[in-house]
């Protein structure tokens, strides 16, 4: 596979082979980004560690008792509501890098976890999780409203990669390409294949994870829709309404990190 290869002191990319002789991916890479596979002034990801695979036994949580709100007349009867929550933080990876990390939680399937994804729904409830960094742990942060029915025990797996800062080394080369040791270098080490990286999937590939494309999540006659990076749709309706729009997301972007 051919590919143009241009570098100068301020930076370097590799585009297609139909620009050889013309730069203008490298100087105008937001018109060329269909033919561009790296540019300098882009961020990319490197592992900063392995994946880890964390378990959560997510704990049974009982039916919520209700509120009784009075009624006023028979125009304003009483009422009951079941909105009880129940918190819990979960640690899933001390990374301890001391800054804050780019990170992809994912679920045992390899699709990419967004935040506040309904991980359980029962009639009248559910367990949403949501995810965040510190400069030391990622972590999960639960949300069970189990309404009037109890949210069962569940024990799931969680995959979380966590990626490098995504910088320059001003040490190593703008482009070097050592074939005796079958190693490469691009924008001083944004590209460094001695790191595992996240890229697209390529050719006959098999994806290890999925990236959604676009939004997941659509709120329709006061009820929620969530889409999974596979087209898995997860609705959270209420006891008097439900979702009625249309929207079913975008295909995913199927990704590897090697």
């Amino acid at each position: 596979m051919t590919r143009a290869l241009y570098a100068d002191a301020t930076g370097c990319a590799v585009f297609n082979e139909a620009f050889v002789g013309d730069n203008s991916p490298f100087d105008d890479p937001l018109n060329h980004l269909p033919d561009i596979f790296f540019h300098s002034s882009n961020d990319y990801y490197a592992l900063a560690m392995a994946p880890v695979v964390v378990n959560i036994s997510h704990a049974l949580i009982p039916a919520d008792t209700g509120l009784l709100i009075a009624g006023s007349d028979i125009h304003n009867p009483a009422i009951r509501q079941y909105y009880a929550m129940t918190p819990t933080d979960w640690l899933l990876v001390n990374h301890a890098l001391g800054y804050v990390p780019h990170y992809m939680v994912l679920d045992a399937n390899g699709y990419t976890l967004p935040n506040a994804w309904p991980i359980q729904k029962n009639v009248g409830g559910h367990r949403g999780a949501s995810f965040y960094a510190t400069t030391a742990d990622i972590r999960l942060y639960e949300m069970a409203l189990p309404g009037n029915v109890s949210l069962a025990a569940i024990s799931l797996a969680y995959t979380v990669y966590v990626f490098k800062a995504p910088a320059a080394d001003p040490l190593k080369p703008m482009l070097e390409i050592d074939i005796p040791n079958g190693s490469v270098i691009f924008g001083q080490g944004k590209f460094d294949d001695s790191y595992s990286m996240l890229r697209r999937v390529q050719g006959v590939e098999s994806p290890s994870l999925y990236i959604p494309a676009g939004r997941m999540t659509d709120i329709k006659n006061g009820c929620s829709r969530f889409i999974q990076a596979n087209g898995t749709i997860v609705d959270l309706n209420n006891s008097v309404d439900s979702y009625n729009g249309t929207y079913t997301g975008v295909a995913a972007i199927q990704a590897v990190v090697n």
